[in-house]
């Protein structure tokens, strides 16, 4: 009989299980630090600093949004920063293991994007880089997404962006379950090779308490991103789990790359 494969999954830490059950979780934390609509938030204001210095030293960004309660709420995040209701994208199909909220019945759809197929190649599953040229020349996307749920390869960021560029387009990369390997360095950073926007799940490879990142380093994408999650989307959060998030991001910074390695080696 063939035997069952090994998987090698990251767990939350202890003190991160341990900060989902506290006390933190019900305390109002509406607004930024240093500014917030209530009273007596010093400590939300410390943890709310220290995740996202974190999260950017893990990936690489200069701004880190941390308040969004999923992954998939951090893809529709990242389509309403960089395109409006009726503009085309790009996206790997859902047969190819393309997410869901890329495509017309998620995210992408509830924000009223047409949704186009990114060509694939089927010898090295990935993306087929001199179709999407040609097809994002006649496309015109306002955003081409790369990421899916099943990657074997690290995708060729830097010639999608070129693609992007030349097609006037934005790239964002969803890491949702690479977000483990890119944090330990056994993928390379998405943002360092030309991504506009990372997005993530913060369980899965990760290994923290179930919500979703959106990181990028560009400062008109930032401003947006900011107006979106508060007074927009988000308002009031579960500091809990913010702070159980930071636990499982210093981890990684310690444990990440034996991790990741051992992943790969997998």
């Amino acid at each position: 009989m063939p035997q069952p494969q090994r998987r090698h999954e990251r767990h939350e830490p202890p003190g991160a299980r341990a900060l989902l059950g506290g006390t933190l979780g019900p305390r109002p934390s509406l607004g930024f630090p240093g500014d917030k609509y209530e009273t007596s938030l010093a400590d939300s204001d410390f943890i709310e600093v220290i995740t996202a210095e974190l999260a950017r030293r893990l990936f690489h960004s200069a701004y880190v949004e941390l308040r969004v309660l999923s992954g998939s709420m951090g893809n529709l995040y990242a389509f309403m920063a960089m395109a409006r209701p009726g503009d085309p994208i790009m996206a790997i199909p859902e047969a190819a293991a393309g997410h869901a909220t890329h495509h017309v019945r998620g995210a992408a759809g509830l924000h009223g994007l047409q949704v186009h197929d990114i060509p694939l190649d089927p010898e090295t599953i990935t993306v087929d880089l001199q179709a999407l040229a040609r097809r994002a020349r006649e496309v015109r996307p306002r955003v081409i997404v790369i990421g899916a749920s099943l990657v074997l390869f690290p995708y060729d960021v830097g010639a999608a962006r070129r693609i992007a560029e030349a097609a006037g387009a934005r790239v964002m990369f969803d890491a949702a379950h690479l977000a483990g390997l890119v944090a330990g360095e056994a993928f390379p950073s998405p943002l360092d090779l030309g991504a506009d926007v990372l997005m993530m799940s913060t369980y899965k490879s990760f290994g923290g308490p179930p919500g979703g990142l959106v990181l990028t380093s560009d400062p008109a994408i930032a401003k947006r991103l900011d107006r979106i999650a508060y007074p927009g989307l988000t308002a009031n959060f579960d500091l809990g789990r913010v702070a159980a998030l930071a636990v499982a991001e210093a981890d990684l910074l310690e444990h990440g790359r034996a991790y990741a390695a051992r992943c790969v080696e997998t």
